[in-house]
């Protein structure tokens, strides 16, 4: 969130190609069975990572996991991709991914929250909220909190939320924009466009607290993908019932753009560029549309900390959770990075938020991890252990 000025300008035409190797990490991609989310899968995978493509639809998770292993099927380096199901538009199961991404899985290093919905027809996600609302930002806010813990023990980590270029026309942000409850009140380009604000201000009340909470190795970062020939505007086409809205949508469908290989480079250089800080925001070089990323200043209103603050104060409530940014204990830190496979696994309870740790098979509550867990109640966290079985 520094001066741009005083920063060093992005390589100059960086693709894929120039991606770090990224074996040995684990990242979680929202909404990657087609678009930017797809393209962003594909790379992180076609360099070693193992990533989960957490998709809504299993059929078209299902389909886009057999496709991406094909594509990767030449590359011996490929990392594994896994479909995982996980509708962010319902925070119970945004729970139960949460909880079963890690019973399976000991680290995270990336985390790309890239799903959304644009426009269409008013209506409440399951939990009683706005549906773009629901989606594209409370959603991943609650995946977020939930994760984190995860990111803390794998750092260096990275957090990347995907907004829109739809921010900078956002009406002034406040929470009757957001809790939008009737459909006469309803706007559907309004809505969406404070949904991607949300987004930005997620990620730098994000930054803020992890810096001042002294926690080192965790980035979030923002990006946009311009104008990018993905399917988000051909499902609003069919999903509006504004005839105003639909001719906008078809005329977007029908208009030049750039191709999802390109619009997901932002995502991309977020979550693996060499310069990269919290509230960073990245997107396409030219007019802001189309091109290579670049870093690039947002919105005046995605700046603020006021308005940051009252999200997240709220984005908790509806989220039925605290999101502590808590620096986690250095013992503990390296007792889960010295996990080996023949540990086994133990929930622990940190700042309001449930992560998992391993513990070796022969552990019991005499042995030398009683200590460990006595120093870790001490600083606040509520382990739950138990014996093999």
């Amino acid at each position: 969130m520094s001066d741009l000025s005083a920063r060093p300008p992005l390589p100059d035409k960086w693709d894929a190609s120039q991606i770090p190797s990224q074996q040995g990490r684990v990242a979680i991609v929202t909404g990657a069975n087609s678009g930017i989310g797809y393209e962003t899968a594909l790379e992180l995978a076609r360099k070693g990572a193992h990533v989960v493509l957490a998709c809504r639809s299993e059929e078209r998770g299902r389909e886009a996991e057999a496709n991406l292993r094909e594509a990767l099927s030449s590359t011996p380096e490929a990392g594994k991709v896994e479909f995982a199901k996980l509708d962010l538009g319902d925070l119970s199961s945004v729970k139960k991914f949460s909880e079963d991404f890690k019973k399976s899985h000991t680290r995270l290093d990336l985390l790309i929250n890239n799903a959304g919905i644009m426009g269409g027809a008013w209506g409440l996600s399951v939990d009683g909220y706005e549906r773009q609302f629901a989606t594209n930002h409370l959603g991943h806010f609650a995946l977020t909190a939930q994760m984190f813990p995860l990111l803390q023990q794998s750092t260096p980590s990275r957090i990347v939320n995907v907004s829109s270029i739809v921010h900078r026309s956002a009406p002034t942000w406040n929470e009757d924009e957001i809790m939008t409850t009737s459909e006469d009140k309803y706007r559907e380009m309004d809505n969406y466009g404070v949904t991607k604000l949300s987004n930005i201000l997620f990620t730098n009340e994000l930054a803020r607290r992890i810096k001042a909470a002294g926690i080192e190795g965790i980035t979030a970062a923002a990006c946009h993908p311009g104008v990018t020939a993905t399917n988000l505007a051909t499902a609003s086409t069919a999903n509006s019932k504004s005839w105003l809205w639909w001719l906008v949508y078809k005329m977007t469908d029908l208009a030049p753009r750039q191709s999802c290989p390109m619009g997901a480079l932002p995502t991309l250089y977020a979550a693996t560029g060499r310069e990269v800080e919290g509230g960073d925001f990245f997107g396409p070089k030219h007019f802001k549309t189309f091109g290579y990323p670049v870093r690039e200043d947002p919105s005046e209103q995605s700046k603020s900390e006021t308005g940051a603050k009252k999200l997240w104060t709220l984005s908790e409530r509806l989220a039925h959770l605290s999101f502590d940014i808590k620096k986690l204990p250095s013992i503990l830190i390296s007792f889960i990075r010295s996990s080996a496979k023949n540990f086994k696994l133990h929930s622990i309870q940190h700042g309001g938020i449930r992560s998992y740790i391993e513990a070796p098979v022969t552990a019991n509550p005499s042995s030398w991890l009683a200590d460990g867990a006595v120093r870790w109640v001490e600083s606040g966290a509520n382990l739950q252990m138990g014996s093999r079985g």
